[in-house]
């Protein structure tokens, strides 16, 4: 008989996708060095990072966190952002104000 030559290669991943995503590009197995990259669903984002990587069987760690709210650049015209930026963490609030004699409207 012959023998054929043995041979050993990287592990691939699995990849089970954390609460509020799908696969996105991904496949359910990631081959050793490879990337891809996940959806989060609506008003969630990729952290730490916007691939995954797998590394001989060890994928990288992510999840889908709430994703910072945009606001505009500018203040209210008439008024001043107070405590409003324009990139807000999810679920904050913040405060702007309008000049004498004139009210807001809208949030």
């Amino acid at each position: 008989g012959n023998l054929t030559a043995a041979s050993c290669r990287p592990k691939p991943c699995k990849i089970q996708p954390p609460a509020n995503s799908s696969l996105g590009n991904c496949t359910p197995l990631l081959h050793s060095s490879a990337r891809c990259k996940p959806k989060c669903d609506l008003g969630y984002a990729l952290f730490p990072n916007r691939t995954v990587a797998c590394s001989k069987g060890v994928l990288s760690n992510f999840t889908c966190k709430p994703a910072p709210c945009i606001g505009p650049d500018q203040p209210p015209s008439n008024g001043n952002a107070g405590n409003c930026t324009n990139k807000m963490a999810s679920g904050k609030t913040c405060n702007f104000s309008c000049n004498e004699g004139y009210e807001s409207n809208g949030s």
